[in-house]
């Protein structure tokens, strides 16, 4: 195991990166760190003029703590000024404003019912006075708004007002709103027609948009050859990073069968085009100035490739950490390559610190670094007789290297892992290493039409067969594990426990072995504490799913899911607000149901569920449940019924003293499958009647646990 003052950037990254996650999650910490990071800086210089001078060497390890609170204090700092939002020329820091004037920073995207694209803030107005203004919009267009789709680097007036993106309503589902906080977009703006109108048409020359025409260019091309259907949306996303053809059957198979990587230019492809253009450079390879030579025709290859790609997020950050890789060969010692990751990754984090909160961004360096460290140990475990037997070792070395970097933070993002990875990439990376490189070529030679045509039939047999073989391995009992929940501390202990296992295996010490053995402890201890827990668990879940009523009850790993008649016949969208909690809540067996009079007159779970039902009356351990959806005003009643939760459902007609003559209610419920003027008439009339209540179409949903 190498040393760790072999690695001077990674010792400078690691405070680095420390400050920006402290400044993620705990934003608001009281300390000036500006004036901290000033303080540290101070001090560092006097201490090593002190040290230098007076104690020559020795206490040298406070040097190096001052030196990581200065990175540390200076990152947190940094990310806290990188937020937008903060800014005082931020467009919602404004005055009162009538519109704003903004350009289209994203080529138009076409969705199921509208257009989106990104809008860069110029200016707000206010009649005819106009001041200078900063931010990032998410805008829709609706369909019928658009006769034709304003250019990227067009100007736009816009007189809707943008809206603060929402948190997410539900329990453990994906936060989109941090998703596009990570890319400076705090906005949305939803646009009809009259809503918007064209300033301007783009003049200047943009690199982007002049990239985004060579992208159509070329997507029009592999048409044009021969390619279409499934073959086409692959081709096209693993080629060129266009991924509006992909469909969501060829998405999940791709991910199930882990190969999901291959769909989204990255890493891998340009790493592939790189090694390509390196082997033909091979030959320069001769002394200092013709690998100079090299490398700066390598540098200029992998932007021409991102330029070809449409300058994606993803293929820019490669191409960044390839730039510096090739620079980094420059220098032929083993250690440099991790240096010239560590230098690469700082120097993208400096441009934008919230790449650390980036999927993308953190499993490609971890592929990499899984690589750089793993891959000669795994490889040097067994000897192949011949050259094609290596050379299929070589590639089943590399992919497990990478998947064990990987798996757990892929687990932690996506709950499964493709047990069948090895079969999948022994196939997939082939093939599509073939169909990059062919890609390539069909793209330079298509001006002569037959040498085009015969390369696009034989990409689209490749293609097909890539597929297939993709869904066969899908289809493979086994093929993946499902639903796997592990918490952020779980998966941090993880890398730990690898981390341990690889620096015993490399150094032989007996420090690591135990440190191994602690973590592995640590982990199955939180494993076997979390499946106790949900083993015992009781929760009633109130779900916040805009017009549509549902409630889950949930007893040990199985539940009772009910839901109005639409929201049933809709499984995507309950895929969507629900199925992250389920598999946090690790629920085997969710039953079905409609909210309706005795549609469950029995326990599905063969009275094994604590649960009774009647008329819109459900009782659940010892919580008494009311979905009210009309009050028959002619019922009288002596005493209040007590509840524990009743739920105003479906715009329920407007009887808030009969429903409190009728209902003693803990808690009253109103749902989001009421319209939002009818949520504030119920929320303004329960107020003034004091009783306790909560606007789960506003306040999200409502998870009760009965345990507590």
């Amino acid at each position: 195991m190498y040393g760790l003052h072999k690695y001077p950037v990674v010792r400078l990254l690691v405070p680095f990166l420390a400050g920006i996650v402290t400044a993620v999650w705990f934003d608001n910490l009281p300390f000036k760190s500006f004036w901290v990071s000033v303080a540290f800086l101070f001090f560092l210089i006097f201490s090593v003029w002190v040290f230098r001078h007076l104690f020559r060497g020795t206490h040298r390890w406070l040097i190096g703590f001052c030196a990581n609170l200065f990175l540390f204090t200076t990152a947190y700092q940094y990310t806290v000024l990188c937020r937008q939002n903060q800014w005082g020329q931020h467009f919602s820091k404004q005055p009162e404003y009538s519109f704003l004037i903004a350009t289209v920073a994203e080529p138009i995207q076409e969705k199921e019912h509208s257009y989106k694209t990104v809008l860069n803030v110029q200016a707000v107005a206010n009649g005819k006075k106009q001041s200078t203004a900063t931010g990032r919009v998410i805008a829709y267009f609706a369909k019928d708004s658009l006769s034709k789709a304003p250019l990227l680097g067009s100007i736009l007036c816009v007189c809707a007002k943008p809206k603060e993106v929402e948190a997410p309503k539900n329990p453990n589902m994906f936060n989109y709103k941090r998703y596009l906080a990570a890319n400076n977009i705090y906005h949305q703006v939803y646009l009809q027609n009259g809503d918007w109108h064209l300033l301007q048409n783009p003049e200047t020359f943009s690199i982007k948009r002049t990239a985004n025409h060579l992208q159509q260019y070329f997507l029009k091309t592999l048409k044009n050859n021969g390619i279409s259907g499934s073959e086409y949306a692959v081709v096209s996303a693993l080629l060129l990073g266009y991924t509006d053809e992909l469909d969501a059957e060829t998405l999940r198979s791709y991910s199930a069968a882990g190969a999901v990587h291959i769909l989204s230019v990255s890493g891998m492809h340009v790493g592939l085009v790189c090694f390509l253009l390196s082997f033909v450079l091979k030959f320069l390879d001769k002394n200092r100035r013709t690998r100079i030579v090299k490398v700066v025709t390598l540098i200029l290859f992998i932007w021409f490739y991102a330029f070809l790609t449409g300058l994606s997020p993803s293929v820019m950050r490669a191409a960044a950490m390839f730039s510096f890789v090739s620079i980094g060969q420059l220098w032929s010692r083993k250690t440099e390559l991790v240096n010239t990751l560590a230098v690469s990754a700082l120097v993208l984090l400096l441009f934008n610190p919230f790449l650390l909160l980036n999927a993308g961004f953190e499993l490609s360096y971890l592929a990499i670094v899984g690589i750089i460290f793993i891959y000669n140990w795994l490889y040097k475990l067994w000897k192949a007789p011949n050259r094609i037997v290596d050379w299929i070792w070589q590639l089943i070395a590399v992919s497990v290297a990478a998947q064990i970097a990987t798996g757990p933070l892929a687990v932690y993002y996506f709950h499964q892992f493709p047990t069948c990875f090895l079969l999948t990439n022994l196939v997939a990376v082939p093939l599509s290493t073939l169909i990059i490189y062919l890609g390539v070529g069909l793209l330079f030679v298509s001006f002569i039409p037959f040498l085009g045509h015969f390369l696009g039939h034989i990409l689209s047999y490749l293609l097909k067969g890539m597929n297939e073989s993709i869904k066969f391995i899908e289809s493979l009992p086994g093929s993946g594990i499902q639903n796997i929940s592990w918490s952020a501390f779980e998966t941090l202990v993880i890398y730990l426990a690898l981390i341990f296992f690889f620096g015993w295996i490399f150094s032989k010490r007996k420090t690591f072995a135990f440190a191994l053995l602690g973590s592995i402890l640590c982990v199955v201890c939180s494993f076997t504490v979390r499946k106790i827990e949900h083993d015992q668990q009781s929760k009633i879940i109130f779900y916040s799913i805009n017009k549509h009523s549902a409630l889950e009850l949930v007893s040990g790993n199985q539940s009772l899911f009910f839901a109005d008649s639409l929201l049933l016949n809709d499984p995507k969208t309950i895929a969507f607000q629900t199925e992250s909690e389920k598999i946090f809540l690790q629920i085997k067996k969710r039953f079905v149901s409609e909210f309706k009079i005795d549609s469950v007159t029995h326990d599905p779970f063969n009275n094994h569920f604590p649960f009774d039902h009647k008329n819109y009356f459900y009782q659940f351990e010892n919580q008494r449940i009311v979905v009210l959806q009309k009050i028959n005003t002619k019922t009288t009643s002596s005493k209040p019924l007590k509840v524990d939760y009743l739920v105003i459902t479906r715009n329920l007609k407007f009887y808030p003293k009969e429903l409190v003559q009728l209902f003693d209610a803990k808690l009253i419920l109103i749902d989001a499958s009421n319209s939002v003027s009818q949520c504030q008439k119920w929320q303004d009339a329960l107020e003034n009647l004091g009783c306790k209540y909560r606007n789960l179409r506003t306040e999200g949903a409502l998870v009760c646990d009965l345990k507590k």
